[in-house]
């Protein structure tokens, strides 16, 4: 019983581990280059938007 479970977790993990590394890779390509605490200029020159309430 040992011998089949351990061949299904190598099959499982020999196709999940480059298809992790492949989505990783490309949610990390896709990642916007400027953080998003960063705020635009129009938003940052207006001192209404920006401060805190």
């Amino acid at each position: 019983m040992k011998r089949p479970h351990r061949r299904v977790h190598f099959l499982f993990w020999l196709i999940a581990a480059p298809t992790v590394i492949i989505g990783a890779f490309f949610s990390w390509s896709l990642r916007p280059q400027t953080p998003y605490t960063d705020l635009p200029a129009a938003l940052s020159d207006n001192p209404d938007i920006t401060e805190q309430r």
